[in-house]
């Protein structure tokens, strides 16, 4: 991610296509590669705008704050790469049938 993240700048992201957990996971998909290459840029971009907007609502910007929005972001993609895509296709795949019994279980671990 580039830039200085203010209200109303223009952000630039960064997204490592050469990333090993999709990279794994391409050679293992039955799928277009350009289509789970884009869900995976993309849901970084999404991920990374939601820690942005979380640092902007949670910290005040003042000398104490050591890590900066770009390393928080960075953190957070890098943690997030091996379940991102996985994720994305699993959540993407629910028929309400599936949802349907998964908030019974959810229901009994209560």
């Amino acid at each position: 991610m580039g830039d200085d993240p203010e209200e109303g700048s223009e952000l630039t992201f960064y997204v490592n296509t050469s990333n090993i957990y999709l990279l794994t996971d391409l050679k293992s998909s039955k799928d277009d590669p350009r289509v789970a290459e884009a869900k995976f840029v993309f849901g970084n971009v999404l991920v990374g705008l939601a820690v942005l907007h979380d640092y902007r609502h949670t910290t005040n910007g003042g000398e104490e704050d050591r890590e900066t929005p770009q390393d928080r972001v960075a953190a957070t993609t890098r943690a997030l790469a091996p379940f991102l895509l996985p994720m994305i296709e699993y959540l993407g795949a629910l028929s309400p049938d599936e949802v349907a019994g998964l908030g019974s279980i959810a229901d009994e671990d209560a």
